[in-house]
């Protein structure tokens, strides 16, 4: 039997770009901001990122297996280093087009299961390949992230590669606000394909609210106290972001293409709910915090075209993670 292990698509979700609709009519009419990226070339950024997931599942098929594990606790800590590698400014004067290379310089993972399962991959050597390594990506003037290299040699394991795209594209969250700026109280919307689920047309969509400006408290002032005094002369936008799986434009045959060209068919069910709090420097435009929960739900069977096999997955994915920049020592330190 196959055994199927998501990485959860809600843990990321801060970054729900792509397809930024125009601001509300009901924004109050205040002075807009435009948070954009003030990126140099040469310039080196450090994230301090914590990752803890629990999954419960239980599965069904022409083969079980008794020792099938049906608990998964995951916890990821990492440091990465961004290094701006090039900045290309658009004619039109908005966001510029950036590439970026991150380096894990520290990648911590602890996996607990309730029963050894050979069929899981194994998500600690996973992410521990991570130390040391780096990648390349772009990141577009839109806010999406492309061009991702070297992901894949790192990470073979197509659920682990998907969760590092889905969180780089959450540190750049400041280059995915409307064009036109924002102001205090305002609201906007997303949504974007939910693309790790084996069913076709479901849709991430999400409502954020420019709640208020507030002194900077970037969470990884822990790792550097003498920080906290300098980071509370600093001002930041706060952003509340609620997210939920859409379900109203699946097809009646939701089956991937890619499942179809291997004689499958997929059905079920998928849903998700979370939000994210995210604070946005006033002065620089870079994310200093991106704090997150969620929670999603899923019972999917695979079954052959011709349904003489299936196989039934359920589980409940709940999710918390934080992303922080790493405040930069003072220069009598370094």
């Amino acid at each position: 039997m196959v055994r199927v292990w998501w990485v959860p698509t809600a843990i990321f979700c801060a970054a729900l770009a792509s397809a930024l609709t125009l601001p509300q009519a009901g924004a109050l009419a205040e002075e807009r901001l435009r948070l954009v990226p003030h990126f140099f070339q040469g310039e080196t950024l450090r994230y301090h990122y914590d990752l803890r997931t629990e999954t419960t599942s239980q599965s069904s098929g022409p083969i079980v297996n008794p020792e099938s594990s049906h608990a998964l606790k995951l916890t990821v800590n990492a440091l990465v280093r961004l290094d701006v590698l090039r900045v290309e400014v658009e004619s039109d004067a908005g966001a510029p087009r950036v590439r970026l290379r991150a380096t894990y310089e520290k990648s911590v993972v602890d996996a607990q299961t309730d029963a050894f399962d050979p069929g899981q991959p194994d998500l600690q050597d996973q992410y521990r390949k991570l130390e040391g390594r780096s990648i390349e990506f772009t990141l577009q003037p839109g806010g999406s992230v492309s061009d991702i290299a070297g992901l894949e040699e790192i990470l073979p394991n197509e659920a682990a590669a998907n969760s590092v795209r889905g969180w780089l594209a959450g540190l750049t969250q400041g280059a995915e606000l409307p064009r036109g700026g924002i102001a205090v109280g305002q609201k906007w919307s997303a949504e974007r394909p939910v693309e790790t689920a084996p069913l076709t047309g479901l849709v991430w969509k999400a409502e954020s609210t420019y709640l208020r400006n507030e002194a900077c408290h970037p969470g990884a002032s822990s790792a550097n106290p003498a920080s906290a005094a300098t980071s509370a002369v600093e001002s930041c936008a706060i952003i509340l972001t609620r997210f939920r799986i859409d379900a109203r434009h699946v097809p009646r045959d939701p089956t991937p293409a890619e499942y179809r060209r291997n004689g499958l068919r997929t059905f079920g069910k998928w849903t998700g709910t979370g939000e994210s709090l995210t604070a946005i420097s006033l002065r620089t435009g870079f994310v200093l915090s991106v704090t997150q929960s969620g929670t999603e739900d899923m019972d999917v069977t695979i079954a052959s075209a011709t349904a003489t096999a299936r196989m039934r997955y359920a589980g409940k994915i709940k999710t918390q993670s934080q992303i922080n920049l790493v405040p930069a020592a003072p220069a009598t330190e370094r």
